[in-house]
C-alpha cells in the first residue's frame, strides 16, 4: 500500500512538474549576499585608506610642529651667540645664521598654514653619512579651524624679534665702536645703565 501511494505522489508530481522558482531565488539571494561583501569590503577598503591618509597628514603636522619648536630653540641660541660675539666678521656670521634660521621658521609656518612640503637636513652620527633628508609632505584642509593658532601667535613675534634684532646690532656696532677707541669710561658707563 505504501509503494502505491508513492507511486501516485510521484506520478502527480511528474505529471505536474518541480517548479524551478525556489531555485533561482535561492540563487538570487546568495548573489545579492556576495554582491552586498564585496560592497561592503570596497567600502570599509574606501573608509580605511581615508584614516590612513588623515593620519599620515596629522603626524606630518606633528612632524612639522616639532622642526618649529626645534627653530625656535637655534634661533634663541644664534641671539645668545650674537650677543656675546665681537668683532665685524663673527658678527655678520652669526646674523647670517641667525637670518638662515629665520627663514627656515618663516618656512616651516607657511607649510604649517598653507601645506606644502618641507625639507631639512638632519645631521647623523654616522661614520660614513653626515646628513640626511627629512621629506615632510603636510596637506593643510581647512576645517572648523580657519586659522592655524601657530601661525597667529608666531608670526608677529618675528617681526617684533627682526625688530629687536636690529636694535641689537646697532648696540653691537657701538660697542664695538667704543672698544675702538678704547674709551672706557664710555664703556663703564654704558655697562652701569
Amino acid at each position: 500500500m505504501k509503494s502505491h501511494q508513492h507511486q501516485e505522489i510521484f506520478n502527480t508530481l511528474s505529471s505536474k512538474g518541480v517548479s524551478s522558482a525556489p531555485i533561482y531565488l535561492q540563487l538570487g539571494v546568495y548573489l545579492l549576499g556576495i554582491l552586498l561583501l564585496v560592497a561592503m569590503q570596497i567600502g570599509f577598503s574606501y573608509l580605511i585608506n581615508q584614516l590612513n591618509t588623515s593620519v599620515e597628514n596629522e603626524k606630518a603636522r606633528l612632524d612639522v610642529g616639532e622642526i618649529i619648536i626645534s627653530d625656535i630653540h637655534k634661533i634663541r641660541a644664534s641671539v645668545y651667540i650674537l650677543a656675546t660675539t665681537t668683532g665685524k666678521n663673527r658678527q655678520r656670521l652669526a646674523m647670517n645664521v641667525f637670518y638662515e634660521q629665520n627663514t627656515a621658521l618663516n618656512n616651516a609656518l607657511t607649510v604649517l598654514s598653507q601645506g606644502g612640503v618641507l625639507i631639512r637636513d638632519k645631521k647623523l652620527n654616522m661614520t660614513n653619512k653626515d646628513v640626511t633628508k627629512q621629506i615632510i609632505s603636510y596637506s593643510y584642509q581647512p576645517s572648523a579651524d580657519k586659522y592655524v593658532l601657530e601661525n597667529i601667535e608666531l608670526r608677529p613675534k618675528l617681526i617684533t624679534l627682526n625688530k629687536k634684532i636690529e636694535e641689537l646690532l646697532f648696540l653691537l656696532n657701538k660697542r664695538a665702536n667704543y672698544l675702538a677707541l678704547n674709551d672706557n669710561k664710555t664703556m663703564r658707563l654704558l655697562l652701569l645703565k
